[in-house]
């Protein structure tokens, strides 16, 4: 049996800090921008291994094209919320959210939100109900109407690794950590 090692993340451990400061107790959280394939995905999901491993629940809810025409569809099976008038499923959603301990909501490519979706993040962020972590491409901040919105950190991430930290030199030999 093959032992699934995962590669290393690089070049980040700032990124992963500004992270981590932005999800603590009681803050509202970080928005991760930038271009298609800058590594926003799993910046995020490295972060929030951390708290995840201490006890916190994080919840993942995913934008995309598939689940857009869905009202709630980024939390599409993830919610006991019957179809219904808008704001009583919105409600529901967000009455469930607000009982859990310790959660962090992670919303991945929030450029992608059904309008529903967008109404509960931005309602999150608001009211405090948890962290947040959301990532999205740069050009469509205005579009992710729940996450532009509200007293969430920005981090544009730029494409990286930008040098060699030490967790890469066991990989990275040779002139390019030299």
């Amino acid at each position: 049996d093959a032992v699934e090692v995962p590669w290393p993340l690089t070049g980040r451990d700032e990124e992963l800090r500004r992270i981590a400061a932005a999800i603590r107790p009681g803050a509202a959280g970080i928005v991760v921008a930038g271009s298609a394939g800058v590594g926003k995905t799993r910046l995020a999901r490295e972060a929030l291994a951390v708290p995840g491993g201490r006890g916190a629940t994080v919840v993942w809810a995913l934008g995309s094209t598939a689940a857009r025409p869905l009202p709630l569809g980024a939390f599409a099976g993830m919610f006991d919320v019957p179809p219904g008038d808008p704001a009583e499923t919105i409600g529901r959603v967000l009455d469930q959210l607000a009982r859990q301990q310790r959660l962090v909501l992670a919303v991945d490519d929030a450029h992608l939100l059904d309008q529903h979706s967008a109404i509960v993040l931005h309602r999150v962020v608001i009211r405090r109900l948890a962290p947040v972590v959301v990532t999205l491409r740069t050009g469509d901040l205005q579009r992710a109407t729940g996450a532009a919105h509200g007293p969430v950190v920005l981090l544009h991430l730029q494409p990286g690794p930008r040098g060699c930290g030490e967790r890469s030199r066991p990989v990275i030999s040779g002139k390019l950590c030299a």
